[in-house]
């Protein structure tokens, strides 16, 4: 199934672990890229998630990768159940964002938005980058 992802957060090869995984297998790394909008931290007991605004105030830093040959629609249905994606009224919604690729030029890959609204629990990560905030504050990645 050819379609570009852009991922932010867990789903990123620096920070996947163990129950992301096989999520991401069938995918193929294109590089980094940033999209505009705003990310948060979020927090859960099994570790810190990153949530995407789509308002283009700031840039968001993360990577692009492509479904392969391995890659199916129970992959994609997976990746949707993993981001609360799968039902209406869930925490995201999966939709296609203009991405600019750090080797330069523009594509458009699904990204996962945020769907409520920003609570005063929610972390503003100003330079965008979730695993450089992970990286500051010591916090861990959820999984």
């Amino acid at each position: 199934m050819a379609r570009h992802f852009f991922f932010y957060g867990t789903l990123r090869r620096d920070l996947v672990t163990a129950p992301s995984a096989k999520l991401i297998e069938g995918l193929e790394l294109v590089g980094p890229a940033t999209l505009k909008g705003r990310i948060f931290a979020k927090f859960d007991p099994r570790g810190a998630y990153p949530v995407l605004l789509r308002d283009g105030i700031g840039t968001v830093h993360g990577i692009v990768c492509r479904g392969g040959e391995r890659f199916t629609i129970r992959s994609l249905a997976a990746l949707d159940r993993y981001e609360g994606a799968a039902r209406a009224g869930g925490e995201y919604v999966r939709r296609p964002m203009p991405v600019m690729l750090g080797r330069g030029g523009a594509i458009t890959a699904d990204a996962y938005l945020y769907t409520r609204r920003v609570t005063p629990d929610l972390i503003p990560i100003p330079h965008g980058d979730f695993a450089r905030w992970l990286a500051e504050t010591g916090e861990r990645p959820f999984g």
